[in-house]
């Protein structure tokens, strides 16, 4: 009998030891968010297929007294369903949020913030997750292409392109445009809002932060219909060439004194193929 004492208590021990290293986890991590001091957090938009594994919220948290990424910080994703789904930041400041399953086709916005028990109101963020048909006509837009993608927008030439703007608003009536972010991770928020302030049609903005060769095949196997791919940075166009994806120079939105014309497409060249393409006529022909 007091053998059984004896395994209860130690039991109850290490229960309570558990208990105990979550409290000062917690606790620790409570006083390090409450801590006032200088924090950016950037929600990224995701694109899934309908019918497949779902897409999740995904954030950077970083620390802009130290320089550095925040790590093992709890978030929270809220959607306006009702939905929360708590998640921590890596070393690396990078988040993740679990899969989310039968989200309506089309854009879902999630908003991104400390627990309620930490509140802080200079922290929180809001991204898109895109849930779209593999049949979907798409055409794949370099946002630089668009916008301005620096910090911010110089002074000289304007922070959007009217005529990449027209073209893409003809093109998208029978198209889902899809843009390509590759500016550094800080710089995405405004590369997004500057797209939304501009009118230019609705799409996923997808940061290629990570290896580009390896993203552009992923997204070309996912969505197959791929009608054109419009870019005009020479390094996305490489990173496009690797991974076997057909694509057609454009011109920038903010032109460089250097920046030679050979080889690019007018955005008016572009609307004549594409709307011959989808007459009929060969166009481009596939994006292979």
């Amino acid at each position: 009998m007091l053998r059984y004492i004896g395994y209860l208590l130690v039991a109850i021990m290490a229960l309570a030891l558990l208990a105990g290293g979550v409290v000062i986890l917690i606790g620790g991590l409570g006083s390090r968010v409450a801590v006032p001091g200088t924090v950016r957090l950037i929600a990224f938009d995701d694109l899934a297929p309908v019918g497949g594994r779902g897409g999740a919220p995904r954030v950077l948290m970083q620390d802009l007294d130290y320089g550095g990424p925040c790590g093992g910080c709890l978030l929270v994703a809220r959607f306006a369903d009702g939905w929360a789904e708590p998640f921590w930041t890596n070393d690396k400041g990078y988040g993740i949020g679990r899969r989310r399953l039968n989200l309506p086709e089309g854009p879902t916005v999630f908003t991104v913030s400390l627990p309620a028990t930490n509140p802080r109101l200079d922290i929180e963020a809001h991204g898109s997750i895109w849930l779209l048909p593999r049949e979907a006509r798409m055409l794949w837009v370099d946002t630089a292409a668009v916008v301005s993608q620096a910090a911010e927008a110089p002074d000289g030439p304007p922070a959007a392109a009217s005529e990449a703007l027209e073209a893409l608003k003809h093109l998208a009536v029978e198209r889902q445009v899809m843009y390509l972010v590759t500016a550094k991770a800080e710089q995405y928020p405004a590369v997004r809002h500057r797209l939304g302030a501009a009118f230019a049609p609705p799409g996923p903005v997808l940061w290629l932060g990570g290896d580009q060769v390896v993203q552009l095949a992923l997204l070309r196997r996912m969505w197959p219909n791929v009608e054109a791919v419009l870019v005009c940075q020479p390094a996305l166009a490489e990173a496009a060439d690797k991974a076997r994806v057909s694509h057609r120079r454009v011109p920038p939105a903010a032109p460089q004194p250097l920046e030679s014309s050979a080889g690019v497409d007018t955005w008016s060249d572009v609307v004549k193929r594409l709307t011959f393409q989808s007459g009929g006529g060969t166009g481009w022909g596939d994006v292979k």
